[in-house]
């Protein structure tokens, strides 16, 4: 792990140097964008992290968890 980490690093920083300029309008998902793991990770943390991994591990997966119920009105959802 020593030996591939730093080249991990190194490729997912080519990959990250510039910023993504996102306009979203949406405040659901401004909310997910600015806290995507329920860690207090904004979205570019954690996408770096996750090309990071999987390029060390050679593979990586995500799984997204959805509420059982949908929220009945904007308000929930963004509380939720």
């Amino acid at each position: 792990m020593r030996y591939i980490k730093p080249k991990a690093k190194q490729f997912v920083s080519y990959l990250s140097q510039k910023n993504i300029n996102r306009s979203i309008n949406n405040n659901v998902l401004k909310l997910i964008l600015q806290d995507v793991d329920k860690k207090g990770n904004a979205i570019d943390i954690f996408m770096q992290n996750f090309a990071m991994n999987a390029k060390v591990r050679g593979v990586n997966l995500c799984l997204v968890d959805m509420p059982k119920e949908k929220a009945p009105n904007l308000k929930e959802q963004i509380e939720k």
